[in-house]
């Protein structure tokens, strides 16, 4: 499902001495089955950015396409409900809004308030459960008396239980360990490859945008100021700087060998095992032993 913006503008606290315009005449496009990143610091205007596609948020001025669907400041909150069940939001340290006794039991908290057959629910519990990297075990047990990991697993699949059109994951990784941080990029990554639906990403961690995004929209001030395929921005990086974002480490190494020991890479956005393919076949193209 794609989904468009068009000089969409929003503002915080109108009409106070505190008013701040967190989105200026934004204008960009996210492709549908495609996983974009959006990157930025902290106060750029990426959560706002995100919270207008769920309808979380109306645009003061513009509007969001979604689908079929449109959102404007006049969009009434009947629309926006019947959207938010086709557009599937987990905030920041999504386990903090779990809250029944059982894991089964918020599984089907959303789907139950969606309207959806719960038979039907119950029976795809399990399968849910697996795609997030769990058993039907959990099913009875208390979400608090699970680690961190399992509890941000149990989050992201009560959101995946509405088998949302669109995804957007607001840090998903925040507050995990290396090993977690893994496991749910993996997670995610698999399902949108499996169910080719259209996936958001806001991130401050470069590695996680780069294994995960199609695309790359950067805003700075309530603007998008790069955008483009991932391999393309990421190799910007005096823009990125100037900015103060930082780029992948692959880029930072594949810029270093090539001046170090004169390689040319194809670019330098190269997976490790290309990168060290072209690095191998260096020395026969110079014809060095």
């Amino acid at each position: 499902m794609k989904v468009v913006f068009e000089r969409v503008s929003h503002s915080y606290m109108t009409k106070t001495p505190f008013e701040k315009q967190a989105l200026k005449k934004v204008s960009t496009v996210f492709e549908g089955g495609k996983v974009t990143a959006v990157i930025g610091q902290t106060g750029s205007g990426k959560s706002t950015l995100v919270q207008h596609i769920n309808g979380l948020l109306r645009p003061a001025a513009g509007k969001i396409i979604i689908g079929n669907r449109e959102i404007t400041p006049k969009t009434k909150s009947k629309t926006l409900k019947e959207l938010r069940q086709q557009v599937g939001m987990v905030f920041q340290y999504p386990e903090h809004q779990l809250f029944e006794e059982t894991v089964e039991k918020d599984l089907l908290f959303g789907p139950r308030n969606a309207g959806f057959p719960e038979a039907e629910t119950k029976r795809k519990l399990p399968e849910l459960l697996k795609r997030v990297g769990l058993n039907d075990t959990f099913l009875s047990r208390s979400p608090f008396e699970l680690s961190g990991g399992q509890m941000r697993r149990v989050a992201l699949a009560g959101i995946l239980a509405m088998d949302p059109e669109v995804l957007i994951l607001d840090e998903p990784t925040a507050g995990l360990d290396p090993q977690g941080k893994k496991e749910i990029v993996t997670l995610l990554k698999v399902w949108q490859q499996q169910t080719k639906r259209t996936m958001i990403l806001i991130t401050h961690n470069m590695e996680e945008a780069a294994e995960l995004a199609d695309d790359i929209r950067v805003m700075e001030a309530g603007e998008i100021v790069l955008e483009g395929i991932t391999e393309d921005i990421f190799t910007r990086d005096k823009e990125l700087s100037a900015l103060n974002l930082d780029v992948p480490d692959r880029v930072k190494i594949l810029k270093f060998l090539s001046t170090a020991v004169s390689v040319t890479f194809t670019n330098c956005f190269l997976p490790a095992e290309r990168a060290a393919d072209e690095l191998e076949a260096t020395p026969k193209q110079r014809g060095l032993p």
